[in-house]
């Protein structure tokens, strides 16, 4: 019914819609560029995301997102002891700083988010608001399990959104 025109050489990554004339009326802007040949409307759309315009390198990689929530909660954690060490004082809610550098770390390593990155997230800074907080206490305090919760939701939200 419809026959393939060659609208516009290009490469493979241009996507082209056929309709009939009279039943395709175009209206608003045009995505790419819209011509007519032989009573026939050829609609070629730009391909700016394809497959084929990225390298593996440039793609979302889930061990990069990993390693930059180990190196958040790395520096997290170091910033909370230090804090503990240079004044003396224990702020446990300082496991929420964790979090969010955990989640920032995955998110940036990662270019992007995902929920399992999230959930992966969440994870590493929940272990690492229990280990921060036994080292400075020497036991967990169960009072403290407001700081953990917060910080593991904290990591989830910033990696998977």
């Amino acid at each position: 019914m419809n026959k393939q025109l060659s609208c516009e050489p290009g490469s493979s990554s241009n996507r082209q819609f056929y309709v009939s004339a009279t039943t395709f009326k175009p209206h608003g802007p045009p995505v790419g560029k819209i011509v007519s040949k032989n009573g026939m409307w050829c609609a070629v759309e730009r391909g700016m995301n394809a497959i084929e315009h990225t390298t593996e390198d440039n793609r979302f990689n889930l061990t990069r997102g990993i390693l930059g929530a180990l190196l958040g909660a790395g520096v997290g954690a170091g910033a909370m002891f230090a804090f503990y060490a240079l004044a003396g004082f224990r702020f446990p809610l300082l496991g929420v700083g964790i979090g969010v550098l955990t989640g920032y770390g995955a998110k940036v390593l990662f270019k992007g988010s995902d929920t399992t990155l999230g959930y992966i997230s969440a994870a590493i800074a929940l272990a690492t608001v229990v280990a921060t907080l036994f080292l400075m206490y020497g036991t967990f305090p169960l009072v403290s399990i407001i700081s953990v919760i917060i910080s593991a939701s904290v990591a989830y939200r910033i990696a998977s959104r």
